[in-house]
């Protein structure tokens, strides 16, 4: 057993010796799954199904059901239809219609109705058929594997060469003679390592002329890390493994050399197979997870993405589609994706099954140009975390006493300009500010308190400043800020509030301006709200969308003209705003102010750009412990109407014959459902090889 308590799929650690014992697993395994059929038996798979999905299917099948006949499953293919009749009565050809109409020479009742009849062979195939059960033989992907006893072989040096042998004699076929050792040198390091030997390993092989030269040659190339490296292209190639974005920007995706360099590490070191499946899928959500299970989790970020669709629902459904297909493909063998739209045409798999197994994804946040939501910080331990934060906690201590600094002598020129060209004076209304920065994209305000932040602390200046954090701000954000509000006297007080984009304003619990959605600015909101004097509990929840020009928030009551709340509208208001310092600051500030403020400026922006050293991953996140709910999409239209009888459960394919998933949410403080470590364990699974 792994310590996490799943058991090992294989007996041995995931390792590939190479592509000869790769061909040869495909070899055995399909000889473990399907022995085949005497060549005087019908066979359902090879003989049958193929026959009735080339000719039968299109009327007869899991979309088209002419007269109410279904041909694809055994129950309805045998049921009595409203004609009386049954296609196929296993047993007694005489009473199954299909080989009735297969024969016959009327026009109006032979089947197929169009294109050439069937063969004679075909005929006497589906009748001998029907006679010996009509038995729907399920697909040898689908049963369990067995363990076969390996064909007698004196010359066979293992139970793989005793396949072949046997294959090779059945078809009175030379058994391949052994190759030089030299060729056998060649072939086993291309295979292994993907390279050629060198002229010293040559020479040492062919001089050694113990028992164990050969097994000495796997034990060296096995343990080469050429050997990770390529054999992980493989992987890779399976999972999207790509370091771009693709679309017209193709942006990099931060830190996706980090998954890459993981599998090669996870090859080299002999990593059982189940954990390699278990980081990729659930790596977040194991108990205190180390840097390579958080590294793992990359697996959901390798795909396609574009910053800027035309539908963001529809790539949101697009990039769902992405990971179900993905780990369909991956990890199950099935191409489960086909059944996006529609039941799937060829495996006995019903859109309903893709849809169950696409809720097991449905928490998990989309991907972005970077953010904590994608981005995770990664420490070897406990001590070098500790260490990190108190860095970060010093560096932020002095950003904090520079920017206030700075932002004092902002404030100060800002009343004298704003007084001097009749503008809303800025007002010290607020107190205790406190801000949380939020890197993701919306169109309306979210409910960002069930968010994670990507950063938080104390507004200098104590104004609604959307450009207190971080320093290089991303086109899409939100911020919350909280504190308080000095409401001098009872009395009604008029708020106005301009933004581009969203933005709510609440007083004491009560919303008292909103304005909501993407738009832009210059139709400012405005409401008159009665307050009482005092400390009031003040909010301002915003987000910006691409582009956006700011935020500007004021008030007026008795006894004052419009006061700013707020520090300018964003970068643009903050460019104006350095502007007008450069080219007012000596008369308003003084010459001694002006260059006081210049110097503070500029160490301010070496604070800011100023960084404490930290590796990181490219990793998922859910968006909190509470999945949406999953629907069916009828033709995999996602805009289409949720109905109550379409939703789903995350659910495995319901052909494999699973249990139904035990999902445990993990440990508290953990921000996720626990649906993908039941998907995880389900596919590692010893019960499922």
């Amino acid at each position: 057993m792994s310590s996490d308590g799943i058991g090992m799929v294989r007996e041995q650690p995931f390792r590939f010796a190479g592509l000869p014992a790769l061909v040869a697993t495909a070899v055995g395994i399909a000889m473990l799954a399907a022995p085949p059929a005497a060549a005087d038996e019908v066979d359902f798979s090879r003989d049958i199904q193929p026959l009735l999905a080339k000719r039968c299917f299109a009327c007869h099948g899991p979309d088209t059901r002419e007269a109410g006949l279904r041909l694809d499953l055994a129950e309805p293919s045998r049921a009595t239809l409203d004609s009386g009749l049954r296609a196929i009565v296993p047993g007694d050809e005489a009473a199954s219609e299909i080989l009735a109409r297969i024969t016959s020479d009327d026009p109006d009742v032979q089947m197929p109705p169009e294109g050439s009849r069937l063969t004679a062979t075909q005929i006497d195939a589906l009748r001998r058929w029907i006679t010996e059960g009509a038995e729907y033989r399920e697909h040898w992907a689908f049963r369990p594997v067995e363990r076969p006893e390996p064909p007698a072989s004196a010359a066979a040096a293992n139970p793989i060469d005793a396949f072949v042998r046997d294959g090779l004699a059945r078809r009175g076929l030379p058994a391949p003679s052994l190759a030089d050792k030299q060729t056998l040198l060649r072939r086993a390091t291309y295979g292994v390592t993907g390279l050629p030997p060198t002229e010293q390993e040559t020479r040492d092989f062919l001089a050694d002329d113990s028992p164990q030269a050969w097994e000495k040659v796997v034990d060296r190339l096995l343990a080469s890390p050429h050997y990770g490296e390529k054999w992980a292209r493989h992987w890779l190639d399976l999972v999207r493994y790509a370091d771009t974005n693709s679309f017209e920007r193709d942006g990099n995706k931060p830190h996706a050399w980090r998954y890459r360099d993981y599998v090669i590490r996870s090859l080299n070191s002999d990593k059982p197979y189940d954990r390699f499946v278990l980081e990729q899928l659930a790596g977040d959500e194991l108990p205190s997870p180390g840097p390579d299970d958080l590294i793992a989790t990359g697996y959901y970020r390798l795909g396609l993405w574009d910053d800027e669709p035309a539908d963001r629902v529809q790539a949101r459904y697009d990039w769902l589609d992405d990971l179900v297909s993905t780990t369909g493909q991956t990890f199950l063998g099935l191409t489960i994706n086909c059944a996006r739209c529609h039941d799937h045409k060829i495996d006995p798999i019903p859109q309903k099954d893709y849809y169950s197994l696409l809720a097991f994804f449905q928490n998990v946040t989309p991907m972005a140009n970077d953010g904590e939501h994608i981005e995770r910080k990664l420490f070897t331990d406990d001590r070098a975390s500790a260490d990190y934060k108190r860095k970060l906690t010093e560096l932020n201590r002095r950003r904090d006493a520079a920017q206030k600094a700075v932002t004092e002598i902002e404030n100060r020129f800002r009343v004298a300009r704003d007084q001097e060209t009749g503008g809303a004076v800025v007002s010290d209304d607020l107190d205790d500010l406190q801000f949380r920065f939020y890197r993701d994209t919306w169109t309306s305000l979210p409910a960002f308190d069930e968010l994670k932040p990507e950063d938080i602390g104390l507004v200098p200046g104590n104004r609604f400043d959307i450009g207190v954090a971080p320093s290089l701000r991303p086109d899409s954000f939100g911020y919350v800020f909280t504190g308080f509000l000095k409401v001098p006297t009872d009395g009604d007080y008029t708020f106005e509030l301009d933004s581009d984009d969203g933005s709510r304003l609440t007083i004491d619990g009560g919303v008292a301006v909103e304005y909501d959605g993407v738009h832009g600015t210059g139709d400012p909101h405005t409401a008159t709200v009665s307050l009482t004097a005092g400390r009031l509990p003040i909010r301002l929840d915003y987000f910006q969308w691409l582009h956006g020009k700011g935020l500007s928030v004021s008030w007026s009551g008795p006894g004052f003209e419009p006061r700013l709340l707020s520090a300018g509208k964003g970068y643009r208001k903050r460019a104006e705003l350095v502007d007008a310092i450069r080219d007012h600051g000596e008369r308003i500030l003084g010459a001694d102010g002006k260059q006081d403020y210049d110097e503070k400026a500029a160490a301010l922006k070496r604070l800011k750009e100023e960084s404490v050293p930290v590796e990181q991953a490219l990793v998922v996140t859910e968006s909190g412990t509470q999945a949406p709910d999953t629907f069916l999409f009828p033709r995999g239209n996602p805009h289409a109407e949720p109905k109550p009888e379409n939703r789903v459960a995350p659910a495995f394919p319901a052909i494999l014959k699973p249990q139904e998933p035990v999902i445990v949410p993990p440990a508290s403080g953990v921000a996720s459902t626990g649906r993908r470590t039941a998907l995880a364990r389900w596919i590692a699974s010893p019960e499922n090889p």
